[in-house]
């Protein structure tokens, strides 16, 4: 066949599959709609009237267990505990009274998908503590362990979290720490600073195991600490940028931690800067800079002045930016702005004309 010929094949054939793609797809939506939905929605209806009729002492029977099993039941029946609540109901009331059952079914349920959705119902019924279940609170535990994805032990996570127990955290930090099973401190420190319970317990707590924790771990309590304004661990947590083998996420994190009492911290921030400013590994010199605005101004000028010859630009521009905070003197803006550095006069009028 002519190559001419075989490439206008192919696009035909592409624009064809494309076509049945989109016809196969549009076909999938109908039947959804036709049928998912009606009776997603006759399902909730059957539950409201359980509900409404038996209230929350109702105890759920085998058949109706088994029948939950079914994802289409278990959206069905977190609707109607939505739709309780907001009538006046107490859906915490009735996951109490069936707790073992409720335990039972998170067991017999074997999908992990389906299981992080069960993790994510009871959490949102329990975000309020009312919920006081021993056994689904060690349900969520072995979700935890047991679990191969993330979103399962995410969702298994924030429902121990929802529980306000701080020890019960603790094991469970410890859990995935020892495994390595976490991979994402920005994920993992928005769910921890989200605690409902007392945060300052449980801070205390795994501090105390702060050196058992992987980085991940280590960096997502940090930052914790510093969204909370927890500064309890500061002196702790600053050898840390003494620590050969602590990464540059670490360092960078304690930085910004003790930034929060940065007068008290002055000579360390100007120490870092200088140590880092034309290192390879520049990203403490830079959190340093910015650190330093809250810092004692007499000690921190002269440092930040040397550091606006750093080599690297990011260094310059937070070095810069803290300088003009600092309410500079014409003499001192001349020094920079008529000087032979261009990079410096530069950042400098780039933070004086923000």
């Amino acid at each position: 066949m002519d190559p001419k010929e075989s490439y206008l094949l192919y696009i035909m054939l592409t624009y064809l599959s494309i076509i049945l793609i989109s016809l196969l797809a549009h076909l999938a939506l109908y039947i959804f709609k036709k049928t998912y939905l009606p009776r997603r929605k006759r399902c909730t209806e059957r539950w409201i009237s359980i509900l409404h009729e038996k209230g929350a002492n109702h105890c759920l029977t085998d058949r109706q267990i088994r029948k939950l099993k079914r994802d289409i039941d278990l959206a069905a029946w977190s609707d109607a505990l939505k739709e309780y609540k907001r009538s006046g109901g107490e859906p915490e009331v009735f996951v109490n009274r069936n707790d073992r059952a409720l335990s039972r079914l998170g067991i017999m349920i074997r999908r992990e998908d389906i299981r992080a959705y069960y993790a994510y119902v009871l959490t949102s019924i329990n975000r309020e503590g009312r919920v006081k279940s021993r056994s689904l609170k060690a349900l969520m535990e072995v979700y935890l362990e047991s679990g191969r994805s993330m979103y399962l032990r995410e969702n298994a996570l924030k429902g121990i979290y929802s529980f306000r127990d701080p020890v019960a955290v603790l094991a469970a930090w410890l859990t995935l720490s020892k495994r390595k099973l976490y991979h994402d401190s920005k994920l993992l420190g928005n769910d921890l600073s989200e605690y409902p319970g007392d945060m300052q317990r449980l801070t205390a707590l795994l501090m105390s195991r702060y050196e058992e924790l992987e980085e991940n771990f280590q960096i997502a309590l940090i930052n914790t600490l510093r969204f909370h304004k927890i500064t309890a661990f500061n002196r702790q947590l600053k050898e840390e940028l003494y620590r050969e083998d602590a990464s540059v996420d670490i360092k960078c994190c304690v930085i910004r931690l003790l930034g929060l009492e940065a007068v008290d911290y002055t000579g360390i921030f100007v120490d870092i800067l200088g140590t880092y400013m034309n290192n390879e590994v520049w990203e403490p010199a830079a959190v340093a800079a910015i650190a330093l605005k809250g810092g004692e101004e007499e000690l921190g000028k002269p440092a930040l002045f040397q550091a606006l010859t750093s080599r690297n630009w990011y260094v310059r521009k937070n070095v810069a930016m803290t300088l003009a905070t600092y309410g500079l003197s014409d003499r001192e803006k001349g020094l920079i702005l008529e000087g032979d550095d261009r990079y410096a006069r530069d950042a400098l009028n780039w933070a004086l004309n923000r």
